[in-house]
Order: structure tokens, then sequence, then C-alpha cells
């Protein structure tokens, strides 16, 4: 199969199943923008795995999209954008 093509337009067939775990945490570790050190922010945070990706997708930008309900009724909503890499170094 051929690899995907820089903004070329794909349909997933199993989304889903590239979630591999969820879990809600207190703490998450992030780098800084400014020189990648690590940093604790701590909180109430949902937090989910994702990969599996077959190989054809290298090349391709998958667009992540992410909701949680919150008790008092509002909706959070967030994406973001992730390059696929070929497996191996």
């Amino acid at each position: 199969m051929p690899l995907a093509t820089p903004l070329q337009t794909a349909i997933d067939p199993a989304p889903q199943s590239r979630v591999l775990s969820v879990s809600t945490q207190t703490s998450i570790q992030l780098r800084a923008p400014a020189d990648g050190a690590l940093q604790t922010r701590t909180g109430f945070f949902s937090v989910a795995s994702i990969g599996g990706m077959p190989t054809t997708a290298a090349g391709a930008t998958y667009i992540l999209e992410a909701s949680a309900a919150l008790s008092d009724g509002r909706i959070l909503k967030l994406n973001a954008t992730v390059l696929c890499k070929s497996p191996g170094p």
C-alpha cells in the first residue's frame, strides 16, 4: 500500500481503535516551551493514550478531537493534530 501524502484527505475506518487507554489524573507533566524542561501541573485532567495507526498512515496528519462533559452541564472540547511517522529510527 502506498504511504499517505501531505495534505491528502483520508478516512480512518476505525478511529476509535486508535484510543489505547483513557484515565483521569490529578497531575501531569508537560514540556516548557522555552527550554523543553519537564514541568508538573496539578489539577483535574482527562488523559488518553493514542496510537496504533497503520503503517500506511505514515506522512499523514491525524486530527484528534476530545470532549469532556462536566457535572455542571458544561462541555469542554479540544482538538490537536498529530503527524504520523514511519516506525523505526
